[in-house]
């Protein structure tokens, strides 16, 4: 053995698996002796590899050993002891060389351990042999790894083991495995690399938890996208994934948000590689620069939201954050000109209601340029030239300014409309109430009674007026608004709509008239109806108004502002005050029937949605567009002209190198025209397309008309 593995570790690992060998075929165990260490899964010598030609050699000593008596063997085994400490005496063999640290660990290094298998073995036998030889590399590679473990967990305590360890782990005779099983990690690279990650991680933490208070300032997203070019293009590299990234530098920071960041990092830092380096800036220039004074441009949006074609919205909370001309939020100030802030900390924006234009962008500019008294902007000129192009309308449009819908134009969610469909439900409700009492009533009286006749006629009138043919007269709110005003009508495309002057409520006549109450529910027929109450029920929207502190229990109006306050509030702290929250809710509201519908009751008072009405009917699709289509294609003599434009064309050669760099300098107006004409003779239109160029530096809509 030791010639064949020139090593007496070799003969060590014969010897005790030879003494194993005897232990299995002797029922009782020889006794303990240096060549026979007692078998605990611990011998360190059993994971020495040997040799085939070893094996043949055991076999031979072994079938010897079977031969000889118990003192042949003890001379035997006095022999071994002396031959291993003459060997365990001689100096080490050194190693000629360190393992390579950028090989790749080998993982089936433990299976040269595995016993050989016969062969010549059916199925079944090989089968049992496979398991056979997973289970001796395992158990070879569970010896050395506990023999390991063992010995560092009898070196003392938990502190000196560690200090050990760490030693063990700085040895120069083991540092090599260590860098080939971890790599750098323990090296200066390493350790700087945490130490980095650690300091960006502190910084992103400190600006996601000033969001509010300084954190969105350009410097402080330069510094965000400073820190994620750092690691795209590494981890990109290094095959770090994102996700990994997210969660050790942007842990505070929404996983949507550090995309977004780690995106636009990436981004830059292609940017800061292919261009100059002297174009390159960390921080966004945000000057703006505009050839308009602040004075001009303020004047232009005033307009634009008061033109004959804007209005308010018609919801009281259709509101949105206003931003100025750079696209920035503008606070709210106190007193001081700070900020205001909420009570979680947060910077309050100011609102504003938005404003419905039924003009699109070059609509609205072709309306600025007509003259002042046709509703024209008063500054669109300046020395005879345009001062405005439709880009500029574009660039300076107010965030608070809507192009209309069809729905905005149709449909209505305003307090006026919900509250009197509610109040006409409720009165409808009550009529038939009042009919059928009536008709009780009458039943009930002597046809000889002097009143019966008179009672009897007024009930018929009455529900002739009210309920014709058993069906409501006004179905609905919109239907019952024309009760109101003085009833003249024009006629227009079949349907009739009242004078201006009455949808504005500036008629004597309307205002003078109101609505007219039928006489019966004002008579004194209406003391008869013993059956039925004397009151009305119908629902309303109310504002109730609650604090999130002290509920709405101590909640009271004043004169002065602010107008609802909380009495347990007025006392406190600013930071310990609570929030007062405005809701309306639908609330049951009981009135005297004789009131409702007085000359001035509520029903009447509902009912001026009448003006209402018809400025909803006026801006709708049905009126506004289908029916000036309509009235359009009735006449030979109109065309429909549909315009678009466009601005600074830049043409680009296509295929031609020798104008690569020419020409850069011409910039193109585009106007195309669509005209919807019907021809001489003919019933359907046809379409045409025109288009007009021109190359003038003053680009703007005038230019090519």
């Amino acid at each position: 053995a030791t010639a064949e593995d020139q090593s007496a570790a070799g003969l060590r690992q014969a010897i005790d698996n030879l003494q194993n060998a005897d232990e299995l075929s002797t029922a009782s165990s020889p006794p303990s002796t240096p060549l026979n260490p007692r078998q605990t899964g611990n011998d360190p010598r059993a994971s020495n590899p040997f040799t085939p030609g070893t094996e043949h050699l055991l076999q031979e000593l072994r079938n010897k050993m079977d031969a000889k008596t118990s003192p042949e063997r003890k001379r035997i085994n006095s022999f071994m002891i002396k031959l291993i400490r003459e060997n365990e005496s001689r100096p080490s063999r050194p190693r000629s060389k360190t393992p390579n640290e950028e090989l790749p660990i080998n993982h089936h290094a433990f299976d040269n351990y595995r016993p050989s298998s016969r062969a010549g073995t059916g199925g079944t036998n090989r089968s049992r042999t496979a398991r056979d030889l997973d289970s001796a590399s395992g158990r070879a590679r569970r010896r050395a790894s506990k023999n390991i473990v063992d010995r560092i967990l009898k070196t003392g305590d938990d502190d000196q083991i560690s200090l050990a360890l760490l030693d063990a782990l700085n040895h120069p005779s083991i540092r090599p495995y260590v860098k080939r099983i971890y790599g750098e990690q323990d090296s200066e690279k390493s350790a700087v690399g945490r130490v980095a990650v650690d300091g960006m991680k502190a910084l992103t933490e400190r600006i996601a938890k000033s969001k509010y208070d300084g954190g969105r300032r350009r410097e402080c997203r330069a510094l965000l996208s400073m820190i994620g070019m750092t690691l795209t293009e590494s981890a990109e590299e290094k095959e770090v994934p994102q996700e990994a990234v997210i969660r050790q530098v942007f842990p505070n920071f929404s996983r949507r948000s550090a995309q977004r960041i780690l995106k636009k990092a990436g981004a830059k830092r292609k940017r800061f590689e292919e261009e100059e380096i002297r174009d390159f800036t960390l921080v966004e220039d945000e000057l703006k620069r505009s050839k308009y004074s602040a004075k001009e441009i303020e004047d232009l949006r005033n307009w634009m939201c008061t033109n004959d074609y804007s209005r308010d919205s018609p919801q009281a909370k259709d509101t949105i954050r206003e931003r100025d001309v750079n696209g920035d939020l503008i606070p709210l100030l106190d007193d001081q000109g700070n900020p205001r802030k909420d009570h979680k900390n947060k910077v309050k924006y100011r609102r504003r209601s938005k404003v419905l234009t039924a003009l699109n962008a070059r609509e609205m500019h072709v309306q600025m340029l007509k003259p002042e008294s046709e509703g024209g902007f008063a500054g669109a000129y300046a020395e005879g030239k345009v001062r405005f192009s439709v880009n500029s309308i574009l660039h300076y449009w107010p965030n608070w300014l809507k192009v209309m819908t069809d729905a905005d134009k149709v449909m209505c969610g305003c307090e006026t409309c919900l509250s009197t469909d509610d109040v006409h439900l409720a009165y409808k409700a009550k009529r038939r109430k009042i009919i059928a009492a009536a008709e009780v009533v009458l039943e009930e009286m002597d046809p000889e009674d002097p009143g019966y006749e008179e009672f009897k006629t007024a009930l018929q009138s009455y529900v002739a007026e009210v309920i014709p043919g058993g069906r409501h007269k006004y179905e609905t709110c919109m239907d019952a608004a024309e009760q109101y005003g003085c009833g003249k009508r024009v006629e227009i495309n079949g349907q009739s709509f009242p004078p201006f002057e009455c949808v504005n409520l500036k008629c004597a006549e309307c205002i003078k008239a109101g609505v007219k109450t039928p006489e019966f529910e004002t008579s004194q027929h209406m003391n008869r109806l013993t059956s039925i109450s004397k009151d009305i029920q119908y629902t309303k929207f109310n504002t109730f108004v609650r604090c999130s502190k002290h509920g709405s229990r101590h909640i009271s109006s004043h004169d002065t502002a602010p107008k609802i306050r909380c009495s347990k509030c007025e006392d406190l702290p600013d930071d310990e005050k609570g929030k007062l929250v405005e809701k309306k809710l639908r609330t049951l509201e009981t009135e005297p029937f004789r009131d409702f519908v007085g000359e001035d009751g509520t029903y009447s008072l509902q009912l001026k949605m009448f003006a209402h009405k018809f400025h909803v009917i006026l801006l709708g699709k049905n009126f506004k567009k289908k029916y000036r289509y309509s009235y359009a294609e009735r006449s030979s003599l109109i065309l429909k002209i549909s315009r678009d434009f466009s601005e600074r064309w830049v043409p680009a050669a296509n295929n031609q190198q020798q104008f690569e760099y020419f020409n850069n300098d011409t910039s193109l107006g585009i106007e195309g025209i669509v005209v919807y004409f019907k021809p001489k003779g003919q019933t359907e239109y046809q379409t045409r397309f025109y288009s007009i160029l021109s190359t003038e530096k003053t680009q703007d809509g005038r230019v090519v008309y």
